[in-house]
C-alpha cells in the first residue's frame, strides 16, 4: 500500500465524518422530526420533573437533574433546573413560552446564564 492511497482513504473518511461532527448525537440524514403530543396542556405539565435518562448535552454534565415548571401565564412558565456537579448543586433559570397556540406542545425555552 502506498502512502498516496492511505492519504486518499483518510481524506474520504474525514469528509464522510464531517456531516455528523457538529451533532450532539450523530446520525445519518436529516434531523429527525419528533411527533407533537396531541392535547398538550401546559398547566398539567407544571411541577417538579426528575430526569430518568438523557442524550449527551453540553449544558447538562452533572447528575440528579431536576426541573420545576411554574405557570406564569396561560402560555408561559418559569423553568428552574438544577444538577449536582463536582460536589455542589448548580442552578439555572429560564422561561418556557408556547410560541404557537395551535401547537402548545412546542415550547420555546430560553435560559439566562
Amino acid at each position: 500500500v502506498c502512502v498516496m492511497e492511505v492519504q486518499v482513504c483518510f481524506a474520504f473518511s474525514l469528509v464522510a465524518l464531517l456531516g455528523v461532527a457538529d451533532a450532539q448525537v450523530p446520525h445519518w440524514g436529516a434531523c429527525p422530526e419528533p411527533s407533537i403530543q396531541p392535547a398538550f396542556n401546559l398547566k398539567r405539565f407544571t411541577g417538579r420533573w426528575f430526569e430518568v435518562a438523557r442524550l449527551p448535552a453540553q449544558f447538562e454534565k452533572g447528575r440528579c437533574i431536576e426541573t420545576n415548571f411554574t405557570l406564569t401565564s396561560e402560555s408561559s412558565a418559569l423553568v428552574q433546573s438544577s444538577e449536582f456537579l463536582k460536589g455542589e448543586v448548580k442552578r439555572i433559570e429560564g422561561t418556557a413560552v408556547v410560541d404557537d397556540l395551535k401547537n402548545p406542545a412546542k415550547l420555546g425555552i430560553s435560559f439566562s446564564y
